[in-house]
């Protein structure tokens, strides 16, 4: 037996017996909370076959079981760690439900056989950071349950010499971010059926050899601040985006061959099906660049059926060649437009070098830009830089604590609310230490109080779990400078209660968290004594985090940004329906980005009351239980009210409409939304209060929405 196997068969032992006694397992005792992979038999050298050997890896974290988190979760790990070094493979490897992965810089999983998949998970919660992914035929394949709480997030990964998808999502999953990433010289970068997939921060170089798509997408897909360079061959019938879904956004996206002929930016497959109808299909263009001169169809795009919305702005042709923005499999005669229930709207506008060459029936739909100055009021709003505005990498902590060096421990039996609070004592001795809580399930009775300037991190899965629903878990008293990352927050009155002063410029960051049945907000980020407040100084990025089953998601007057963010809301269904929360209250600066939520039914539900200044971009509220009301204006005495919400899937039900206006607001403009299913349950976009009153044509704006194709406003006195 050689000396490397007794090694594994030791480590493991000691493992199982540590489950087995209800005792923390030996790995978690380190500072990372992590498992190297270096420990457990694999070498990394580039020579050896190290597929068992990860394997057994994978297999013994996925047997940690620890009371709510086996129930619910199936099974918890730690993280798995590989250090600089090649891992050679020549099977797939199984990863099981819920994963997370990070590799150090010069870490290379390289799949030798091409006809192989490298890693093959379930993907409930999955997080790859930091991984080289070389060879084989898929790098990363996933066939999720759509629970409405599958979350996959790839962040700083390279896929390289892939013979298929690098990624290939096989079944229906909920959200899918990637993130910083690059590829090189595969087959394909993503085949995705996610309900969200977001793409951004990516360089990407084609195989001269490929046919087909660069991406395909069968429901939701953006892509932003992505530069594609293309090596295209002569009748390979490549294309960089194959669109058959829903709902395609780009911003900022550069796709331009760099050898060959070209390849057609986009081609759209989708069609009306008499069979499922109840669906809204758009394209949205934005910012971009395109080799649309020198491809086969001489266009930015090729249709082979309408879809009810195509939007291009800012955008132009790679090489200065005149172009076009549209081919068509066939031009659509006026009889074609009957199949379309859901409205049509088409606008082009400041493209260079592209003609909009509408044919005749398209004419009728095409929409007016939104004034200059409204389109400079949206631009100004965006944020186009999510990384520069607050990142994790933007917290450096100079030394680490381990909370199970403190007295904690994982179980639903302990009561960690003393040892947490110590090890937070003893933070607050350094600012911006960060505090770790490796993966389990941590229960608390009492609130935990957060120093000033303080990094927590969670590793793996790491539960935080409050007895009861009267009390908050953390809260901030002075909160400047905090990150919390990785957390996964379990019931109480609310998750997270920041106090910040209001003349202090700090930052927030709270990302890659989970939030469950908090009683009332899972965040509450307030200045002073939570006025109004048009021009916040502190900052709030809440980022790649889910919100399940909570009253409210957040009660904020801070500047926030909320982006790449999955919610499913509770509505409360009991008391005075005037006392009923938003899921969103807004009182500051409120940007939400790439976001996707499910509402549950309830009265007087809505998924955001306005008092401030608002801007939605690329987000999807709802479509099942019948939908919400999306947004409700208010005004707080003299204070500046403006909201806008573009590139929207905005639902409600029959007796509502997706924009509610109690007070009317200084500025609200609508751009490239679409509205309900069933056109018989929207007879508007815009319900106004009896008790709103002002001159509508200088507040509210609108531009290609879709749905109804005109608005209805209150008669004038």
């Amino acid at each position: 037996m050689t000396t490397t196997l007794l090694k594994w068969i030791f480590c493991a032992g000691i493992l199982i017996l540590g489950h087995m006694s209800g005792a923390a397992p030996a790995y978690a005792q380190n500072f990372s909370g992590s498992v190297n992979v270096r420990d457990y038999g694999v070498t990394g050298d580039g020579v050896t076959d190290d597929t068992e050997a990860i394997q057994r890896i994978f297999v013994e974290a996925g047997k940690y079981k620890d009371g709510y988190l086996t129930q619910v979760y199936g099974s918890s790990h730690a993280e798995i760690y590989f250090p600089a070094g090649t891992y050679r493979i020549s099977a797939k490897v199984n990863l099981g439900h819920y994963i997370s992965v990070r590799g150090e810089a010069g870490a290379v999983i390289l799949q030798t056989d091409p006809r192989e998949d490298l890693f093959n998970f379930k993907g409930y919660r999955a997080r790859f950071d930091g991984l080289t992914f070389e060879g084989g035929r898929r790098a990363l394949v996933y066939d999720p349950e759509n629970l409405d709480t599958s979350y996959t997030y790839i962040h700083n990964c390279k896929f390289t010499n892939q013979t298929g998808y690098a990624i290939d999502v096989e079944g229906i999953s909920s959200v899918l971010h990637i993130q910083n990433a690059d590829f090189d010289n595969c087959m394909g970068v993503l085949n995705t059926n996610n309900d969200v997939a977001v793409l951004e921060n990516a360089r990407i170089t084609t195989n001269p050899h490929m046919r087909g798509a660069v991406v395909k997408a069968a429901k939701m897909l953006m892509m932003e601040n992505v530069v594609g360079r293309g090596r295209a061959t002569e009748g390979a019938e490549q294309v960089w985006i194959d669109y058959g879904g829903c709902n395609l956004a780009l911003r900022n996206v550069t796709l331009a061959s760099v050898s060959g002929p070209g390849m057609v930016p986009i081609y759209s497959r989708r069609k009306y099906s008499s069979a499922y109808t109840g669906i809204h299909i758009c394209i949205i263009v934005e910012d971009s660049c395109f080799d649309a001169s020198r491809n086969p169809k001489k266009a930015v795009m090729y249709l082979e059926e309408f879809p009810n919305m195509i939007s291009i702005r800012n955008t132009r042709e790679s090489t200065d060649t005149s172009a076009n923005l549209l081919d068509f499999a066939t031009v659509p005669n006026a009889g074609y437009f009957q199949f379309s229930r859901y409205g049509l709207a088409f606008t082009f506008c400041e493209n260079r070098c592209l003609t909009a060459n509408v044919p005749a029936s398209m004419r009728p739909y095409v929409r007016n830009a939104l004034p200059a100055h409204v389109d400079e009021f949206i631009e100004s709003m965006l944020i186009r830089d999510k990384e520069g505005l607050l990142s994790p990498a933007s917290f450096t902590p100079p030394r680490r604590l381990n909370v199970l060096d403190f007295g904690a421990q994982r179980g639903t039996h302990f009561d960690n609310t003393s040892a947490f609070r110590a090890a937070f004592k003893t933070a607050a001795d350094t600012p911006g230490t960060e505090v770790i809580f490796p993966s389990g399930y941590y229960r608390v009775t009492d609130t935990i109080t957060l120093p000033d300037e303080v990094m927590v991190r969670g590793v793996a899965k790491a539960v935080i779990a409050m007895d009861g629903n009267d009390k908050d878990i953390f809260v901030a008293k002075s909160a400047r400078n905090i990150a919390v990352i990785g957390i996964n927050f379990l019931h109480g009155r609310g998750s997270l209660r920041l106090q910040v002063e209001p003349e202090y410029a700090g930052k927030i960051l709270v990302n890659y968290c989970q939030f469950e049945g908090n009683a009332g907000s899972a965040v509450t980020a307030v200045s002073g004594d939570y006025h109004v407040q048009n021009n916040p100084a502190a900052k709030l990025r809440i980022s790649d985090c889910m919100f399940l089953d909570n009253h409210q998601v957040l009660v904020s007057n801070l500047n926030v940004l909320q982006d790449s963010t999955w919610v499913t809301a509770k509505i409360w269904t009991e008391g005075d329906a005037e006392e009923f929360p938003a899921v969103f209250e807004n009182k500051g600066l409120l940007r939400i980005q790439n976001f996707c939520g499910v509402p549950m039914q309830g009265p007087n539900a809505r998924w955001i009351d306005n008092y401030s200044n608002l801007c939605v971009d690329f987000a999807r509220f709802g479509g099942e239980f019948g939908g919400i009301p999306v947004l409700i204006t208010r005004k707080e005495g003299d204070n500046i009210s403006r909201a806008v919400i573009q590139n929207g899937w905005l639902y409600s039900h029959a007796a509502s409409a997706p924009i509610l206006v109690k007070q009317m607001p200084d500025l609200l403009a609508l751009r490239n939304n679409m509205g309900v299913e069933d056109i018989n349950l929207q007879p508007t976009y815009i319900i106004f209060d009896e008790t709103a009153r002002d001159v509508i044509d200088s507040v509210i704006f609108n531009s290609s929405n879709t749905r109804p194709e005109n608005m209805t406003f209150p008669k004038r006195e």
